[in-house]
């Protein structure tokens, strides 16, 4: 699975909760690897998620889980 985020300190990058876990099959990401400054096959720095965090309301069926899409 491919999807977006943004450094927004040295070792924290800001993404959609949908790119940690999938609420279709209640499974969340084991891993992220962050790749900045990402071109085709060449990338300026890669790193390796240490924590993976998104809001529990998220995970939920409640239609108004999709205003807690953060991570």
């Amino acid at each position: 699975y491919i999807g977006s985020g943004t450094l927004i300190a040295e070792r924290v990058v800001l993404t959609a909760a949908h790119n940690l876990y999938d609420r279709k099959t209640k499974r969340r990401a084991e891993e992220v690897i962050f790749y900045a400054g990402k071109d085709g096959l060449s990338a300026v720095a890669a790193g390796r998620s240490e924590a993976l965090e998104f809001p529990t309301e998220w995970a939920s069926d409640e239609a108004s889980a999709d205003a807690h899409d953060i991570g």
